[in-house]
């Protein structure tokens, strides 16, 4: 019986930095990848905050009195979908199981 090497696996050989440029040259593409995204913006402080004291998902559900689901959740944030988002007072929670606390700010928009 003969078998395929890769199981039948052939990936598509690519190479991201030139698929980028080749979108950047669509005005459209080019001016929604460069707009910020206040949501990623926010799953980055979170996931930053968290690496930067050194604990998992577990250890800081442990620290909320919750599932390491529910902080699952707050990691969320960048999915989009508004039932996902977590309430401001689940931050609040995130931020002080860390030992920190939570700030809201705005800026002039561009």
């Amino acid at each position: 019986m003969h078998t395929n090497k890769n199981n039948g696996y052939n990936p598509v050989p690519h190479n991201r930095e030139e698929m980028l440029a080749k979108a950047m040259q669509n005005p459209e593409f080019a001016k929604i990848w460069n707009t910020p995204d206040p949501e990623m913006d926010a799953l980055d402080v979170v996931l930053k905050a968290r690496k930067k004291a050194g604990i998992t998902q577990k250890q800081i559900a442990k620290r909320m009195h919750t599932s390491q689901a529910a902080v699952a959740r707050i990691e969320k944030l960048a999915s989009g979908n508004s039932k996902s988002l977590p309430s401001l007072g689940s931050l609040k929670k995130y931020a002080a199981a860390l030992g920190l606390r939570l700030k809201i700010d705005f800026e002039t928009a561009k």
